[in-house]
């Protein structure tokens, strides 16, 4: 198990027991960090612990942040993408070693010469270089995708601003076809009252082949972070998006022709489904998202699951702790079981980074969650990856109020499972 901090602050990176780590490089356009001094690493590889045993690594003080992070595995260690909170914004891109670690000066500005604020980037991986996909806040928000290549270091020119329907449009994530060598990407847009999903298949240099709404009628989308999902399956890509009382699945065929989604049916009488994560099991797919439990009017995290063709009835089911408030869920497929993660507010109102494996059908493994953080300041916005024997978190942690840093928890969750 490791856990490290991505502290972008002017300060250094301690842990909870005290030991400093390395001093921070401010440089606008390389941004370096101290690892964690290590105080809280067992010897041996050993399963994400309870709250309670897992030190959080925590962070001074500082007037820059880092937050909202996506990540993915390539193989050999984990890309990140995340965003800075100095003005104007920046889309930033690091790499952490197979334990968590983050690689010592790997952090770059995807697109240091950007004249206006970079939000929420996302990022994926095509086994020979990276496409981060972020919104320029513009009068008006763009999309903008930039290449980084396999070494880490962002491709001079490769920046693209993707022409995309007058309004604001964000909110997204991409994914790679490695059949046809393109990615597609999925996003919102918001027109007014206005909101639709949209989809784009985009070269392997980032340029727009083609666009497609997905949902039809205008009624659509919370804007809320990562509202909108793009998986790849294996044969095509599929689209997760939540409309204003429905949840929809579909897939892209041919050029990006968009299936008849399937709806998934309400289950509450609050249905207002919210923070949507989609995961592939090749044969299928699982989604979870959060919606209001009737008895508390808290949001809650559910699962459920499509074959592609409809809605598997009596898959959907919480998953998340019975009354507390959850947000922020992220789901991937191991090939043989679901590793899920969210954000959890409890009784002392703070919210911590809880996780669960599923068995194929959904169902928890030995009935058991994980609650991953503790100390008293909110974790959020996890996301999850799999390196092929362990399970890899990254997510956001409040250091002191306004200030927040990417962390990184790497080992197995609740139920067992690898070591």
């Amino acid at each position: 198990m490791r856990v490290w901090c991505l502290a972008i602050i002017l300060g250094a990176c301690a842990s909870a027991r005290g030991g400093a780590g390395d001093p921070l490089d401010s440089g606008a356009d390389s941004i370096d960090a101290g690892a964690s001094d290590g105080a809280n690493v067992p010897a041996t590889d050993a399963p994400i612990s309870a709250c309670g045993t897992v030190g959080v690594v925590d962070v001074a003080t500082g007037p820059i942040g880092s937050r909202l992070p996506t990540l993915v595995w390539n193989g050999s260690r984990y890309a990140l993408a995340f965003q800075t909170d100095v003005s104007p914004e920046r889309a930033q891109f690091a790499f952490a070693d197979a334990d968590g670690e983050l690689v010592p000066g790997s952090i770059r500005a995807v697109n240091a010469s950007g004249d206006v604020g970079q939000l929420t980037p996302t990022i994926a991986w095509s086994g020979t270089e990276y496409l981060v996909m972020y919104t320029a806040a513009r009068n008006g928000d763009d999309i903008e995708v930039a290449r980084v290549g396999a070494n880490g270091e962002p491709i001079a020119g490769s920046v693209v601003r993707l022409p995309t329907m007058t309004g604001d449009n964000g909110w997204g994530s991409v994914a790679w076809d490695p059949i046809d060598h393109v990615w597609g990407a999925e996003w919102i847009n918001l027109q007014g009252y206005a909101t639709t999903a949209r989809f784009a298949r985009l070269s392997s240099t980032g340029a727009k082949l083609g666009e497609v709404q997905a949902n039809t009628g205008t009624d659509c989308c919370m804007l809320n972070y990562l509202n909108a999902r793009v998986v790849w399956s294996g044969a095509r890509f599929a689209i997760a998006w939540e409309t204003k009382g429905s949840l929809h699945v579909s897939e892209i065929t041919g050029a990006g022709a968009v299936t008849t989604p399937a709806v998934f049916p309400s289950d509450s009488t609050a249905w207002d489904p919210q923070s949507v994560a989609l995961v592939s099991n090749g044969a299928g797919y699982a989604i979870v998202y959060t919606d209001r439990d009737d008895a508390t009017g808290n949001f809650v995290v559910h699962f459920a699951r499509t074959d592609g063709g409809g809605y598997i009835a009596g898959s959907d089911h919480v998953i998340s702790n019975p009354g507390a408030f959850g947000d922020n869920p992220s789901v991937v497929w191991t090939g043989s079981e679901y590793g899920v993660t969210w954000s959890e507010r409890g009784g002392a109102n703070v919210n911590e980074i809880w996780s669960a494996r599923l068995d194929a059908s959904g169902a928890l493994i030995d009935g058991t969650r994980q609650q991953l953080t503790c100390g008293g300041k909110s974790n959020l916005w996890p996301e999850i990856a799999w390196d092929g024997t362990r399970y890899g978190i990254a997510y956001e942690h409040d250091v002191n109020g306004p200030e927040q840093a990417v962390h990184m928890i790497v080992g197995t969750v609740a139920g067992g499972g690898p070591q």
